[in-house]
Order: structure tokens, then C-alpha cells, then sequence
């Protein structure tokens, strides 16, 4: 079973928790089974409390004569019974492996290893580098819990980093997404970008993998004010403000995650919850977005469904 997106957020909210085995999967649910495997003992450390199994109400561990036994709260005995008989793995506590993790994560994205890597701590940890040669890139993975925590994590790495840079969160949030644009630094959301089941965490793939060949050589200008096309034709997105944020949205979204084919009302609204000032409202990607300059779409984007709304980035 693959796991839920919420997973990755609520994995970000839990990154310093430690909790027996049963309050971990009262916690993921169905996803307990993908999240178990990245989950490591404390050793020595036993819980204060457990949740009743029955009532989910929590009752205090104690150990009696070698065994392990949970009772209610003073006060709310009629609420739950007591356990009398409790192994030392239900009463262990285990943490996030997050060194693991991490780790993991940096194979499914491709990133290279940072050299001499540290214990992982805090909510902001380097994954590696992307690349090779002097395009060779840092990529940063923001435990964000929420919006508001992935801003201040995005916020950090752009004071930290003034070269070009990657931005791994668990979940994809406008504004991040748009101070990183302005910032000219990648967005790679977790949900998006990879799987995580009882077998790992692998690269997201919604088919067939796209040989990089089949991608049409186009030259980004100024901020995407033009597309130069490889026979020199010049595609002069300037004044077209809301086609120019579009095209910049998909094809940034293209270069962090490796995903081509997207549904063009869902990227719209990411893009509208993003910002303020530019608001695409038009439902008509084609002729609506591209009113005026239509005969080059076919170059830059293939119509993979007209009906619902699916199309395919060729640069």
C-alpha cells in the first residue's frame, strides 16, 4: 500500500517525537505499515504512558516483578481497564531514524551525499548535491510541518545560500513556492516527487519515463520575458504577464520534480493561491492562455486530453 501525501507532513510534525509503537500507528493509520520500517528504538527508554486499546484513553506504564503493567489515570478508572500483562516491546518508545530517512530520500532524488554528514537535528538538513561540475547544486529538506514553518525554513536557506539551490518540502505551499521563485531557487515537493511504502522511497513516476531527448531546446530569457526556440524563432512572452507566469510555473515545476504531463486547473490554482498580484482565471490553456501567439503551443506543450484539462511540457 502506498502511502497517503499527508504523510510527509505529518512525518515533518512528528520528526522529534518519541512514542511507543501504538500512538505511531494511531497516529499514520493505514500508512503505519510504509512509516514502520523508518522507525528506530531508544534504548532504555520506556513510555510514560500507552493508549487503551479499546477507549484510546492513556494509562500510566509501571513495571511489576519484570512485566509491564498500564492502569487508568486517578479519576478516570471507569474510562479504560488496565493492562496486566504488556511486553517490553509494546512499553518501548521509538523515534524517526531520521539519519535514514534522509538518507533515503537523497537516493530517490538523485543527490549526492554531502561529504563528512553530520547527525541530523534541527528542522533544516542539507541533503546532498544535484548534479555535476560547476552546475553542481546544495538541496536543503525543511521539516515544515505547515506553511508559516516551511517560509521560515525556505527564508534560511536563501540568506544561507547565495548560488542557485534546491528546496525539498513535505507538501506543496504557495507561498513558499512563490518566494522561492523569486528568490530563483528550485521547489521540489516531497509528495509530489517520490513514493514511500513497506519497500522504500523511490522517484515518482506517473508512466513510462520521457527520454530527455524527446524535450524541445528552448532558451529561457530574461526571466521568461522570451522563449527562443532553437531555429531562432523568438516567443515574446513580456507583455503577456499572466501567460509569461504560467509558462514560468510548469517549467520550473518541469526542472525540480521531472513530472511533464500536469492538469492545467490544478496548476493554475497552485498558482493563484501563490500569489496576489497575477490571477489567471481563464479555463482555455491553448487559446485562452496563449491568445494571440497559439501557433507555437503545439511547439512548447503537447494536448494530452483537451477535455479534462491534461497537457505535456516539451522543454
Amino acid at each position: 500500500m502506498k502511502a497517503t501525501p499527508a504523510l510527509w507532513t505529518l512525518l515533518a510534525t512528528l520528526r522529534d517525537a518519541r512514542l511507543p509503537l501504538a500512538d505511531w500507528r494511531r497516529h499514520f493509520k493505514d500508512d503505519f505499515v510504509a512509516v514502520q520500517s523508518w522507525l528506530r528504538p531508544c534504548p532504555g527508554e520506556i513510555a510514560v504512558t500507552v493508549p487503551c486499546p479499546k477507549s484510546g484513553q492513556r494509562l500510566q506504564v509501571a513495571s511489576r516483578a519484570r512485566r509491564y503493567v498500564a492502569f487508568p489515570i486517578e479519576g478516570f478508572e471507569g474510562d479504560a481497564a488496565s493492562c496486566d500483562q504488556l511486553s517490553a516491546a509494546e512499553v518501548a518508545v521509538w523515534c524517526l531514524d531520521r539519519e535514514a530517512l534522509e538518507a533515503a530520500l537523497g537516493r530517490a532524488l538523485d543527490v549526492l551525499p554531502p561529504p563528512g554528514r553530520e547527525a541530523s537535528s534541527g528542522n533544516l538538513v542539507l541533503l546532498g548535491l544535484l548534479g555535476s561540475g560547476a552546475s553542481r547544486k546544495p538541496v536543503y529538506f525543511g521539516y515544515a510541518a505547515h506553511e508559516q514553518e516551511g517560509l521560515s525554513l525556505c527564508v534560511a536557506v536563501a540568506r544561507t545560500e547565495r548560488a542557485s539551490c534546491s528546496m525539498v518540502l513535505p507538501s506543496y505551499y504557495p507561498v513558499c513556492a512563490e518566494y522561492l521563485r523569486k528568490n530563483e531557487l528550485d521547489y521540489i515537493v516531497l509528495a509530489e516527487a517520490v513514493t514511500l511504502d513497506a519497500t522504500g522511497i523511490k522517484a515518482r513516476q506517473s508512466g513510462p519515463p520521457l527520454a530527455t531527448e524527446a524535450l524541445v531546446p528552448v532558451e529561457v530569457l530574461g526571466d521568461y520575458r522570451a522563449l527562443r526556440l532553437h531555429d531562432g524563432t523568438r516567443i515574446d512572452l513580456a507583455r503577456r504577464t499572466k501567460c509569461r507566469a504560467f509558462v514560468r510555473h510548469v517549467h520550473q515545476r518541469r526542472r525540480t520534480t521531472g513530472h511533464r504531463e500536469f492538469d492545467f486547473d490544478v496548476e493554475r490554482e497552485k498558482l493563484n493561491q501563490g500569489q496576489q498580484r497575477i490571477w489567471i482565471q481563464s479555463n482555455d490553456f491553448k487559446f485562452g492562455l496563449f491568445r494571440g501567439i497559439h501557433q507555437h503551443f503545439d511547439i512548447l506543450f503537447t494536448s494530452l486530453d483537451t477535455r479534462l484539462g491534461r497537457y505535456r511540457i516539451n522543454f
